[in-house]
């Protein structure tokens, strides 16, 4: 009789023991959400030599940052890619250009993200940096994930009446308290994130701004495309955030207006389109 009832027993509570075991089980395994507040780290920051050169200067800083101790030049990394893409770059030497940043010399010239010749994916891919393209923007989540795994990645930043900009993004801060703001930026993670303008530098910036951009507080631009770094630096080369010293980067005042003085932010071409395969048809009739 007393086997009896430890079986019944047992085949009541066998359901909820399973969906305990089950529940814990998954807890176990499923992905942890990251117990840090900030991570950041450390990039070469140096503004941008030409005024179409944001390409060429974070290619260098992502390089230089990545590739064992390499110290390459921007105007290294510009004849690298002219040499590619000699048809977009001319034919005179990257490195032989007068000192004026705004000089109308073949090779300073916007440049693309990917997928062609000379591309910042071509530049870092020949240089042995392997690269995952992914065609839109991150998800803040993503964002703080692949920073997190050790994964730096290049925003491409695409412009509406201008051409776009790129900016190396390199850590976070999700500590609100660095944040006074009070608006909708105030409540996305800060990036830190070199920016190469002549102006700008190592900031620190809310996502809301880098995913929806400004030329000069007045051109808008659109985070269009993202170039994630495959290599990854290791945990221990994190910066506690309190030693990057950062310019924090707030929502921009000024309406959103063409500016003809944007120049030192036009450095970057859309994504080349390849044909849809209907007009590949209709052009056969």
């Amino acid at each position: 009789m007393r086997a009896a009832f430890h079986r019944l027993a047992w085949r009541l509570c066998h359901p909820a023991i399973a969906l305990s075991l089950a529940l814990s089980l998954s807890c176990l395994l499923a992905p942890q959400a990251s117990a840090a507040t900030a991570r950041v780290f450390l990039v070469e920051v140096a503004p941008q030599s030409y005024s179409q050169w944001c390409w060429a200067a974070v290619s260098a800083s992502a390089i230089n940052t990545l590739a064992g101790g390499a110290s390459l030049s921007q105007c290294e990394i510009a004849e690298w890619a002219r040499e590619r893409a000699p048809e977009r770059f001319g034919d005179d030497d990257c490195c032989a250009m007068n000192d004026d940043p705004f000089t109308d010399a073949p090779c300073n010239r916007p440049n693309h993200s990917s997928q062609e010749p000379g591309s910042i994916e071509d530049i870092l891919n020949g240089h042995g940096i392997s690269v995952q393209r992914i065609p839109r923007a991150l998800t803040p989540d993503e964002a703080v994930a692949f920073i997190d795994a050790g994964h730096l990645f290049i925003a491409y930043q695409a412009g509406l009446f201008v051409d776009g900009h790129f900016v190396l993004v390199h850590g976070y801060d999700n500590d609100s308290a660095n944040n006074d703001d009070d608006s909708e930026d105030a409540q996305t993670p800060l990036l830190y994130n070199f920016n190469p303008a002549g102006d700008k530098g190592a900031m620190l910036t809310p996502f809301a701004r880098i995913a929806h951009s400004t030329a000069d507080d007045r051109a808008p631009r659109q985070w269009a495309e993202t170039l994630v770094l495959e290599e990854a630096l290791p945990p221990e080369a994190a910066l506690p955030a309190s030693q990057w010293d950062a310019t924090f980067e707030d929502a921009p005042d000024a309406p959103a207006i063409i500016s003809p003085t944007a120049g030192c932010h036009l450095c970057a071409l859309p994504p080349p389109r390849r044909p849809h395969l209907l007009r590949l048809l209709l052009a056969l009739f």
